[in-house]
């Protein structure tokens, strides 16, 4: 697996916002450290040498405010 980066915030329409290392492709899967799908890449913004991303969830029943900090990976 490939480090995307760390969460940073929890947007008002309940997307994770990540501070990334690499420009992800959009739709591509976002993972946890312990190998479980959290959602997938909805958008990318902000500077092309290390942009933000914001990640759709995939259940809308995740304890968001819990990865807050934490690291996120792509395949």
């Amino acid at each position: 697996m490939k480090r995307l980066g760390i969460v940073t915030d929890v947007s008002y329409r309940g997307t994770l916002v990540i501070h990334a290392e690499a420009t992800p492709k959009l739709g591509e899967k976002v993972y946890a450290g312990d190998g479980k799908q959290i959602g997938r890449v909805e958008r990318v913004f902000g500077p092309v040498s290390r942009p933000y991303v914001t990640v759709k969830p995939t259940s809308r029943e995740q304890k968001l405010m819990g990865v807050i900090g934490k690291e996120l990976y792509l395949e």
